[in-house]
């Protein structure tokens, strides 16, 4: 309803007027959006201990961790592929 009333509002007014109102909206929301990006900068780049999560190691993670600390033995650089799927004959 409020949303409904603002508009008529703005309807009303000059179209320089509309173009500020359109201004400011979208600082408003820009605005926004960063206030909650950074404020969740610390949830998302904290470990689980800082940010109050249990979370427990899977056997899939130990096997991505134990996959990049292999990664990271070797020296050469380049692309490395990694594939979940055990066949390629459909291809």
């Amino acid at each position: 309803m409020v949303v409904k009333k603002y508009m008529n509002h703005v309807k009303s007014k000059t179209p320089h007027h509309r173009r500020q109102h359109a201004v400011q909206m979208a600082g408003v929301f820009t605005a926004l959006a960063v206030v909650v990006w950074i404020t969740t900068l610390g949830w998302r780049f904290g470990t689980p201990q800082e940010s109050g999560n249990s979370a427990t190691v899977t056997s899939a993670d130990q096997t991505l961790l134990a996959g990049v600390a292999a990664s990271d033995t070797t020296s050469q650089t380049g692309l490395e592929v990694v594939s979940t799927s055990t066949s390629f004959s459909n291809f």
